[in-house]
């Protein structure tokens, strides 16, 4: 839910209503969030990052890597991965089905 919220609502709440509208007379606002998450998946969005280019030359060793108490860079994917998978089945219309636990 946090990285849904963060990445994906965070720049539409930040963005003046102008801004917004003038985009929404072109697209729909589920066009808006689909068109969001493709941007911070593979590039040219409002971060200026991407997780394409992130992580391309992140091998396994490396994902799975523990650095004292912090969680790995597969744990992290796995949990970006989780909550947009959850969010999407929820935009669907579908039933919110997963825990943060």
């Amino acid at each position: 839910v946090f990285f849904f919220a963060f990445f994906v609502l965070k720049p539409f709440m930040e963005t003046k209503f102008a801004i917004l509208n003038l985009l929404s007379s072109y697209m729909s606002f589920s066009q808006l969030i689909a068109r969001h998450l493709r941007e911070v998946h593979f590039g040219k969005n409002w971060t200026w990052v991407d997780l394409k280019t992130t992580l391309e030359e992140v091998d396994l060793k490396m994902a799975t890597t523990k650095i004292q108490d912090l969680n790995t860079i597969a744990t992290l994917v796995f949990h970006m991965h989780y909550y947009v998978e959850r969010q999407l089945a929820v935009l669907a219309g579908g039933p919110l089905e997963g825990t943060d636990k």
